[in-house]
């Protein structure tokens, strides 16, 4: 038996403690004492530090090195507040030799303590810590983090160099774990469990564990009033939240995805964060998450960390959304003047406006709450409120538009058609599993079908009732990693793309699903945007580090042209035999669609890469192009739209918007409309 004692530093006992061994759970009895079972192979004993206290020395023993098995608290008020708050970050990938080093940890930290540090208790570091699970790393980690109350996850990195966790271990202690902090209790998950003993399966996949067996007891030993928070690294779906429904759960905490992710579950919001270091995989700028629990809720507030200076007079929280602007450059140039501008409501990042009847349909979403989230129309020609259609999860890319209906998909897979007169919903369909769903997508509307889904869930629907046509679940295992490469099609044909997943580019026969051709998915044949068709059944992509052209119906490789990427999901633009692609390394390029020869190359002279996967300095994130009357819109993360001559590459001109811009411009005859990271939808006037 292990058996100990839990005291305040003048020897009082504290009875009704929680204590483990990593699979049996106790509680302390009146005079603070405890007993469990000596299991094999438990390294640890250790504490639920409850609400109130903080360990004097450590929450948790080494069973093996420490004779006594006695805890020592020490009295914590703050931690016995009613109300508190806290920051989540997560996917540091902390490095000694590159990418993100310890003085980028200090200057994020730096950031967030000037930003929040007056309002919150506590950090949360929800996993991929390392970039490596390398011992020096976590001495950098500890040592960044020292003068930080910080409590800790484990991510897939984190045992890179170590399976088995000993390094993480050696640093930071158990594994799993749980706390309470004001009413709140939360449970630490270790998601690589079962890599400790030999289990093979699926990266990254849910695997029941004899840790659940503890989680179980973790939580059954809580007041059934006591609202629950997980802290997971991988943001999991039913296969492993469906198990907890029985307890209080309100909230999971995760990151891996590098992406943005707020998804509704009865009771519970399960929030997926962008790494801290660097640009989301999903082109979300680097962000943490600030945590509020009051009136007896979680608010939660997702906080880009953009540098200060770069935007004067704009705070950028919640989301990618800015806040107040005190200062905005809007002085007409020789070919844009700005004609209007109204707020939707919610946040834009990658959805271009859709414009059609006259109307501007924007997609938005809000990363924190359900408001905030759906479709707004406004007139195109003055910009005046039409309507707006709530969802209750995120829209991330554009609908699809016919026959005055539009069509459009939640990140959750949510299908939804609406009167675009009105936005009156005429109907909806979910795609299986909303937990598991991530789709960037947008639908596509073709010969009288509608194409939606992802490549663990394509399908075909009838565009006036929804009903299922047919449905193509075997193109990959699930939603891994955010794609928001769409259908195209052209006669009977579809070509569907799909970002890191087993078929990267696949060509189906639009009536019934069949596969025509299909290209593995491995990392040189990720396809990063949506297809392009043009003339003489020639498909287009952007594929691993280049640019190719197959043929529609056979799948030949026509020609290849490289191109450095650099992992951004911008669809290229196709006109007058021209290829215009937009790469995350600055610069636009314009290529022969007949044999893939460069034309020409230019480059942004600016330095904002905020949404640049993986970048945390270099050159602007430049948005898809858009091709009009031999002229080629851009738009940047500096704040600019870039016209350029669209034989020659020279930069005609440039509009100074003053927010970030990530989504695709839309031109239509002599205006233009764009969609800014302040939730606004600007539109401007096309000069001579």
């Amino acid at each position: 038996m292990i058996t100990g004692a839990v005291k305040t530093l003048d020897g009082t006992p504290l009875p009704n403690v929680q204590v483990s061994n990593g699979l049996d759970v106790t509680g302390t009895d009146p005079d603070g004492r405890y007993a469990l079972p000596d299991r094999p192979n438990q390294r640890f004993v250790f504490l639920t530090v409850p609400a109130g206290y903080v360990p004097a020395d450590r929450f948790y023993i080494e069973l093996q090195s420490q004779t006594s098995h006695d805890f020592t608290l020490t009295p914590h008020p703050p931690s016995a507040t009613t109300d508190f708050a806290f920051v989540q970050i997560t996917d540091l990938h902390l490095s000694t030799e590159r990418r993100y080093l310890p003085a980028d940890l200090a200057q994020d930290l730096a950031q967030i303590r000037r930003e929040v540090g007056d309002q919150i208790h506590f950090i949360v570091a929800s996993g991929d810590l390392t970039a490596g699970g390398k011992r020096e790393e976590y001495e950098a980690y500890l040592q960044t983090l020292a003068g930080w109350s910080c409590y800790h996850a484990a991510g897939n990195h984190d045992d890179d160099a170590d399976v088995q966790g000993q390094h993480y271990m050696d640093h930071l202690g158990p594994l799993y774990y749980s706390f309470d902090y004001g009413p709140v209790h939360f449970a630490v998950y270790d998601g690589e469990a079962h890599l400790r003993d030999g289990t093979e399966a699926t990266p990254f996949a849910y695997v029941p564990t004899a840790q659940d067996t503890w989680l179980r007891a973790d939580l059954a030993a809580q007041d059934p009033s006591r609202p629950v928070i997980i802290i997971n690294h991988f943001p999991w779906g039913d296969e492993f939240y469906a198990q907890w429904r029985d307890f209080p759960v309100v909230a999971t905490l995760s990151g891996h995805w590098h992406s943005t992710r707020r998804c509704a579950d009865g009771d519970a919001i399960h929030y997926n964060t962008p790494s801290l270091g660097f640009g989301g995989i999903d082109q979300s700028p680097r962000a943490y998450r600030l945590c509020t629990w009051a009136d007896g809720r979680l608010h939660s507030e997702l906080c880009a960390l953009v540098p200060q200076g770069l935007f004067p007079g704009i705070s950028f929280r919640p989301d990618n959304t800015a806040g107040p602007v005190k200062h905005r450059a809007e002085d007409p140039t020789a070919s844009l003047q700005l004609r209007w501008r109204t707020s939707t409501g919610g946040a834009i990042h990658k959805a271009p406006p859709l414009v059609a009847d006259g109307r501007v349909f924007q997609a938005i979403k809000n990363e924190d709450q359900a408001a905030g989230n759906g479709l707004v129309a406004l007139d195109a020609h003055d910009g005046t409120w039409q309507w707006t259609h709530a969802t209750n999860d995120a829209i991330k890319n554009a609908p699809a538009h016919a026959d005055g209906r539009l069509y459009t998909a939640t990140v959750t897979g949510q299908i939804i058609a609406l009167d675009a007169a009105t936005g009156g919903r005429l109907w909806s369909r979910p795609l299986d599993y909303p937990t598991r769903r991530w789709v960037y997508s947008s639908p596509l509307i073709h010969a009288g079908r509608v194409y939606a889904g992802m490549s663990s869930h394509m399908v075909a629907l009838d565009p006036l009732s929804g009903e299922e046509i047919w449905r193509r679940a075997d193109l990959g295992p699930d939603d891994w990693l955010p794609s928001y490469p769409s259908p195209a099609a052209r006669g009977d044909y579809l070509a569907v793309a799909f970002y890191t997943q087993p078929t990267s580019l696949a060509v189906l026969a639009a009536a019934t699903g069949a596969t025509v051709w299909r290209q593995r998915g491995d990392k040189p044949n990720y396809i990063y945007s949506t297809p392009v068709i043009g003339p003489h059944d020639t498909l287009y992509a952007t594929s691993g580090g280049d640019l190719r052209a197959y043929h529609l119906t056979t799948g030949e490789l026509l020609w290849q042209s490289p191109i450095a990427l650099q992992r951004v999901q911008n669809r290229p633009a196709l006109a007058d035999g021209r290829l215009f692609v937009a790469t995350g390394s600055g610069a636009l390029c314009a290529f022969s669609a007949q044999d893939g020869a460069e034309l020409w190359r230019w480059e942004v002279e600016t330095r904002a890469p905020l949404f640049t996967p993986y970048a945390r300095q270099g050159p602007t994130t430049l948005s898809a192009p858009t091709v009009a009357s031999g002229r080629v819109y851009i738009a940047g993360a500096d704040g600019y739209l870039y016209v350029l001559d669209a034989a020659t590459g020279a930069c005609i001109d440039q509009c100074d918007l003053g927010v970030p811009l990530a989504a695709q411009p839309t031109v239509d005859e002599n205006r233009l409309w764009v969609g800014g990271s302040d939730g606004s939808i600007y539109a401007l006037a096309i000069g001579n």
